[in-house]
């Protein structure tokens, strides 16, 4: 089977009080993804005093980041998600046809970039970012 990389090629939005957006991703960037869920701690210091290795698990949730192209109207859209208290449904979908979707919200800054047009933007949420 062929291995597929590339663009986020649409992030969809589907917010109960401000309504479904369509968010373009910057063609040639990064996303980072985590899909959420247990995660094993990362520590040297989690073993035993006889070498046996102790598996901390703790939850993390899902979250994408990455670049999108600033239209209009997206920032002030993006902005009013972060101040609503209600999650949305956000949808990715990957060049190579993969629909992932998790229920959340934008976190961290939303702050446009004036020269480029674009913002880096994190959405991060419950459960966990699932395969459809």
């Amino acid at each position: 089977m062929e291995l597929i990389g590339g663009d986020v090629k649409q992030i969809s939005i589907d917010h109960p009080e401000l309504g479904s957006r369509l968010l373009t991703p910057q063609s040639g960037e990064d996303f980072t993804i985590i899909k959420g869920g247990y995660q094993n701690a990362d520590t040297e210091t989690n073993v035993s005093a006889t070498g046996k290795r102790i598996y901390q698990k703790n939850w993390i949730p899902w979250s994408v980041s990455g670049k999108i192209v600033l239209e209009s109207g997206d920032h002030d859209y993006l902005q009013d998600m972060a101040t609503n208290p209600k999650e949305a449904v956000i949808g990715f979908l990957y060049m190579n046809g993969q629909i992932r979707v998790g229920k959340g919200s934008v976190v961290g800054g939303i702050d446009g970039e004036t020269q480029t047009h674009t913002m880096t933007v994190k959405f991060s949420g419950s459960g966990k970012l699932e395969l459809i």
